[in-house]
């Protein structure tokens, strides 16, 4: 379990610059288009909308004889790989993957087998010892797995914008309730309020029946357009708010540590310095353990400061490790913390930092 865990924490993964709901680079877009296909047998199914918007994005792919089969059941293996298709999760690791350290009926050569491990070690596909590739995926299964992503995704970008489902009531409003396997009533609650899923005639889920992938495409597209939007959303947010980011630049000689402070607002902003420190850096270990503190040792005036920030401007506070003195801890860092030292009537401090992964 502890292996599996630092597998976790050493992926580096940050998401949000690698996802399907970012904007494309063009040379992501041209392998988008080159992976675009024309199915022959959708052109009078319900669900052809989807099929098509799916596939013109890259995120599924037909049978190779121009069928996409959308009234065939969906296999566990395929749903996986268009799930990490459409969360678009790149992980790098510090090893090779073994895919037999969660499961013992997957090969590392299957083809489904690297976006398998990055959901595993991510959580996101919860199952252990065997994961059946070739079983039919099960309704109950498809919404597990698709709201552990949904999960982690606001988890790494939006913290907590999530619906708030009642912890103590785990029943779901579904006729065929009692047929939902107790570890999957959360997410079957969390999916319906999300619009994910519906029911069938009569208000039935079929929780043990199969999805087709079609059914599963929809499903997915669902899941894509929510990511967008939220996405959306806060760009727009943050286009009006006081954004604080911290970052580095890092070459043999030294490793310059940033904290950039960019007023977005329409009126200008005031942080109060309590002394001549206006800023601070941390660098921490794997483990999240700090090693080392900028300000520690320094001396600053023990007189008041403020920073001014103009509206639409922005103020960059950096320190600069040279290499030579400090190059074994640099080598251990993991993650930067900035820190703003100050108070502001204007926009909250987070007194806990602003975090950076070093790569």
């Amino acid at each position: 379990m502890m292996k599996r865990l630092l597998l976790a924490f050493t992926a580096l993964a940050f998401l949000a610059t690698n996802t399907t709901v970012m904007a494309e680079t063009k040379s992501e877009k041209e392998i988008r288009l080159a992976e675009k296909v024309e199915f022959t047998d959708v052109s009078d199914h319900w669900a052809k909308d989807v099929i098509v918007k799916m596939s013109d994005k890259g995120l599924i792919k037909g049978f190779g004889n121009g069928k996409f089969l959308p009234d065939e059941n969906m296999k566990r293996s395929e749903f996986i790989a268009a799930l990490h298709k459409t969360l678009g999760i790149t992980v790098n690791y510090i090893k090779a993957p073994d895919i037999n350290e969660f499961f013992g009926d997957v090969k590392n050569d299957a083809w489904f087998a690297t976006q398998l491990y990055d959901l595993a070690s991510l959580n996101i596909v919860d199952d252990r010892d065997a994961f059946r590739p070739d079983a039919k995926i099960t309704r109950e299964e498809m919404v597990n797995y698709l709201i552990n992503g949904y999960n982690y995704k606001l988890g790494i970008e939006v913290d907590g914008l999530g619906i708030a489902v009642n912890e103590l009531d785990e029943s779901t409003d579904f006729s065929d309730d009692k047929n939902i396997d107790i570890k999957y009533k959360k997410a079957v609650k969390k999916a319906t309020k999300l619009g994910f899923i519906r029911g069938k005639g009569k208000n039935i889920f079929d929780p043990k029946g199969n999805a087709t992938r079609a059914e599963a495409l929809v499903v997915l597209e669902k899941l894509l357009d929510n990511l967008e939007s939220i996405k959306d959303g806060l760009k727009e947010n943050k286009e009006k708010q006081v954004v604080v980011e911290t970052g580095y630049e890092k070459s043999d000689k030294s490793f310059k540590m940033k904290l950039k402070i960019t007023n977005n607002t329409d009126k200008s902003i005031t942080i109060n310095h309590t002394s001549g420190q206006k800023f601070d850096f941390k660098l921490l270990d794997e483990n999240k353990k700090v090693i080392y503190t900028w300000s520690k040792d320094m001396m600053f005036i023990m007189v008041l400061t403020d920073t001014l920030i103009e509206e639409g401007k922005s103020v960059e506070f950096s320190a600069e490790l040279d290499a030579k003195s400090f190059g074994d801890i640099v080598s251990k860092a993991k993650y930067l913390q900035g820190f703003i030292a100050g108070t502001s009537k204007d926009f909250t401090i987070d007194s806990k930092g602003y975090e950076k992964e070093i790569k």
